[in-house]
């Protein structure tokens, strides 16, 4: 009974043990579950901070207001800053995006400035002297108490953008102007607009255009002069002139060809103004035009289908030539670089764009031409086999 009695009592003891043991496992390995959860969380916090702060609309609107917090002279805070550029009409300030680029200004050259926003860091890129650059997590730091103010100025500098892109609208409107009633300075912002419509620039015009007017037969002529190479003299290229039907007529000077015209309304300074164009924007024709010995080109129609004035710039548009049936594909560049403002609805022709491509090209290869690496235009190898 004795020996009973020890035995009951070493296995009770073991069994003690075996629990005791048991637990302090579990424990264990809580422990470490709760070590490894702990890790994983710090590690995602840690990656969260490493996080920007900003979007980069917002970075470039925290670079704008560096710019005025970091003058020598200056003496305001933030909240002053922001104050005195988003009040009207000290700081009616202004927000646009243009490709990859940000701009804010307050009407005026000096406080128009041009950011440009990197992965790690922000440069102002326009005033380009000085060399501004700031990395993210110094605005960060700079701006981490002023989140919600610096998407405030991103907000009221786009609603003012466009409150003044609508002021511009309402205001050309009232200036309603009678083709068949022109006076010279309006028949010749006509052409200038015309010129500006097709390719020419601004600047272009003003250096190396001069217009002179003139009655004759009852008509306003206005005629372009143009710089000969030698720069000793200018040379008549054009005549133009507004019909009786209000039309905008040109004609060369040196040959004698009929006057053709060119505009059927009058063109203001906000039809020359839009977005560079998209696929969506547009349809394409493409038509064989003249020869060259054995190459061949092509003149290339584009039509504005949007609502809006759309830009278009040459040099984006591309000749693909390709076969199904061999391994020819090959890119040619446009024969050369012109810009153009298209309005709703209408077309520009760029004349012989496209080419050369020998005589045979049409009938083996697929022709498709490319607008920003898309294709907006396709015309099918000529032969059977391949319809």
């Amino acid at each position: 009974m004795k020996t009973f009695k020890g035995m009951v009592y070493v296995l009770s003891l073991l069994t003690l043990v075996g629990c005791s043991q048991k637990e302090t496992n579990n424990e264990s390995k809580e422990t470490t579950e709760s070590t490894r959860v702990s890790q994983t969380k710090t590690s995602a916090s840690s990656k969260e901070i490493e996080k920007p702060l900003f979007t980069d609309e917002d970075y470039a609107a925290a670079g704008y207001l560096s710019i005025y917090l970091e003058a020598k002279d200056n003496k305001q805070s933030i909240d002053d800053l922001f104050y005195f550029i988003t009040k009207e009409p000290e700081g009616n300030v202004t927000f646009t995006k243009e490709k990859d680029d940000f701009t804010l200004g307050q009407g005026t050259a000096a406080s128009t400035m041009t950011f440009k926003v990197e992965k790690d860091k922000v440069t102002r890129i326009s005033p380009a002297e000085n060399n501004f650059s700031w990395s993210k997590k110094e605005l960060d730091k700079t701006f981490k108490d002023y989140r919600k103010l610096v998407e405030k100025l991103v907000v009221i500098g786009k609603e003012n953008k466009e409150n003044h892109k609508q002021a511009e609208v309402e205001a050309a409107k009232k200036e309603v102007i009678d083709p068949k009633n022109l006076t010279e300075e309006q028949a010749i912002t006509w052409i200038r607009h015309y010129l500006i419509q097709n390719g020419a620039t601004e600047e272009g015009l003003n250096k190396n255009s001069e217009f002179q007017s003139d009655m004759v037969d009852g008509y306003l002529i206005i005629t372009q002069f143009l710089p000969v190479p030698t720069g000793a003299h200018k040379k008549i290229t054009y005549q133009f002139r507004v019909n009786s039907n209000g039309h905008l007529e040109k004609k060369y000077i040196a040959s004698n060809e009929n006057w053709e015209v060119i505009s059927t309304e009058y063109i203001y300074k906000e039809d020359l103004e839009g977005p560079t164009a998209t696929k969506s924007d547009m349809s394409a024709t493409m038509v064989q035009d003249g020869s060259d010995g054995p190459g061949m080109f092509y003149t290339l129609t584009i039509k504005n289908t949007s609502d809006h004035t759309i830009k278009v710039s040459a040099e984006e548009l591309t000749l693909n030539k390709n076969s199904s049936l061999s391994d020819v594909d090959e890119d040619i560049p446009a024969r050369y670089q012109k810009n153009v403002v298209i309005p709703a609805g209408k077309e520009h022709e760029f004349k012989q764009l496209l080419g050369p491509v020998s005589g045979d090209t049409p009938l083996y290869n697929n022709l498709d031409v490319t607008y920003q690496g898309e294709v907006i235009f396709h015309q099918a190898a000529g032969m059977e086999s391949y319809k």
